[in-house]
């Protein structure tokens, strides 16, 4: 149900201007003594999950572990967890990590198999999982 290799595709984000540090998984992006935007190579990954009738609370809960979990993985800038707002159960996560390895490492951890384990008898098909570049407003003309 999960790939055992993946193609990873680095994408360009460009970190906000500011005066203030934000927190991220494995660290923090300290943007106070910049003065201009800087280019910052990500690999994100974005997967839906759907829940298999009755089983929604059960893979909420397992998705829910995973990231926390995976949001202390050394490379990991951020997962994100949301909801359909249309179809009850289907689950969206993003993930953006420092670069194709730190992703690709992950995918052979013990937090990813794990989570797969415990997900595949709760969802109603094999996840959509898939890479995405980011477009920074920065580029558009």
């Amino acid at each position: 149900m999960f790939p055992a290799t993946r193609r990873e595709v680095p994408v360009r984000y460009r970190a906000r201007q500011g005066r203030f540090s934000t927190e991220t998984c494995g660290g923090a992006i300290d943007r106070r003594g910049g003065s201009g935007v800087t280019d910052v190579e990500l690999t994100v990954v974005a997967g839906t999950f759907v829940s298999r009738s009755g089983k929604t609370a059960e893979l909420a809960a397992v998705l829910a572990r995973y990231v926390v979990l995976t949001r202390s993985v050394t490379g990991c800038r951020n997962v994100d967890i949301m909801t359909s707002t249309s179809e009850p159960g289907r689950y969206l996560l993003v993930e953006k990590w420092d670069d194709a390895g730190a992703q690709a490492d992950h995918l052979n951890s013990d937090v990813m198999v794990t989570m797969a384990t415990e997900a595949t008898h709760l969802l109603a098909g094999p996840p959509d999982l898939d890479l995405y570049d980011a477009i920074s407003v920065y580029d558009l003309e």
